[in-house]
């Protein structure tokens, strides 16, 4: 059986011949591809209905596009093409955070897509940008925040790019963090893991066991962001969630374990102490619901059109 990425990938690959009839393959590190749109037509990997607006928003809000925004899987278009039509009209996608989020009412309006943190908080050279953010009120009018990861056919939620196995391998970082590139430049994820009480550290540190190695380091970097968020007060919750297509088995799996300090696996979610701050979100189930709720037929029909059931199964 195809893995999940080369049944998206042979999707897509339909999409562009049959629907969007650019013949003309895209390509990546040299090699051409029929999943990638040529560098001159990357624009139309974005719904056309939209497409201005989008790039106006990215215009004005100084949104760094992706070396892959031509790569019709690319999750960060899929992440626009998805939330963008919703910006200013989220009553679509509120039954569905209704039902799995604990005391939530509505969104407050404010969705941004490609946060980044205006405190710094982390204190980065270069912030990493979070994919979207959104406002919402909870059933007492409390402003909350959600911090969303979104994934289409990556296997992994990435590594430190400063790793190195020869320098890292054999670090014992939790007692010695000065060793640690992100500790010693003054990055403070060591600082936030170690104090904030959020993550279990105890099962994921020690000699040769750094936490941000793994690929689940976006997922370690933004859970500890949305508990220091939440302790500026200016939200009452800040919750970090993962948003991602059932079939990705691959990615499903990342989630579902670490590796621990003594070899085992624990699951990421046992590893988190409140655990009402971290949300998992199914790509398809959260469709559903807004296409039940969604009266626009046209952005219906693009999502079934380009991504067919790679995204579940359509109404």
């Amino acid at each position: 059986m195809d893995s999940y990425n080369e049944q998206v990938k042979a999707q897509l690959c339909k999409y562009k011949e049959k629907t969007l009839k650019v013949p003309k393959l895209g390509l990546f590190r040299g090699k051409p591809y029929c999943h990638i749109l040529p560098d001159e037509s990357w624009e139309e990997n974005l719904w056309s209905q939209k497409r201005e607006h989008i790039l106006n928003y990215a215009k004005h809000r100084y949104i760094n596009w992706h070396l892959g925004k031509a790569h019709l899987n690319s999750s960060q278009i899929l992440c626009f093409n998805l939330f963008f039509p919703f910006m200013y009209n989220t009553k679509p996608l509120e039954p569905y955070f209704r039902e799995h989020v604990t005391g939530f009412n509505k969104f407050s309006g404010i969705m941004d897509f490609e946060y980044t943190d205006p405190l710094n908080l982390l204190n980065e050279p270069k912030q990493t940008n979070v994919d979207l953010a959104m406002e919402w009120l909870d059933d007492d009018c409390n402003l909350n925040l959600f911090l969303f990861e979104f994934k289409y056919t990556e296997d992994s939620f990435g590594t430190c790019s400063k790793y190195n196995k020869e320098k890292c391998r054999d670090l014992d970082t939790y007692n010695h963090p000065k060793k640690c590139y992100l500790a010693n430049n003054k990055i403070k994820y060591w600082d936030e893991l170690t104090q904030n009480g959020q993550i279990k550290i105890e099962l994921i540190v020690g000699k040769g066991a750094c936490p941000f190695r793994s690929g689940l380091y976006q997922l370690m970097r933004n859970q500890l962001l949305a508990h220091m968020l939440e302790k500026t007060g200016r939200y009452k919750k800040v919750i970090f969630g993962v948003i991602y297509p059932k079939q990705n088995k691959a990615l499903e799996r990342g989630v579902g374990s670490i590796r621990t300090v003594n070899g085992q696996k624990v699951a990421w979610c046992n590893l988190i102490n409140n655990l009402d701050r971290f949300l998992v979100i199914l790509l398809d189930d959260l469709l559903t619901s807004v296409y039940a709720y969604s009266n626009d037929n046209l952005w219906k029909e693009f999502i079934k059109e380009k991504h067919g059931a790679t995204l579940g199964q359509t109404q």
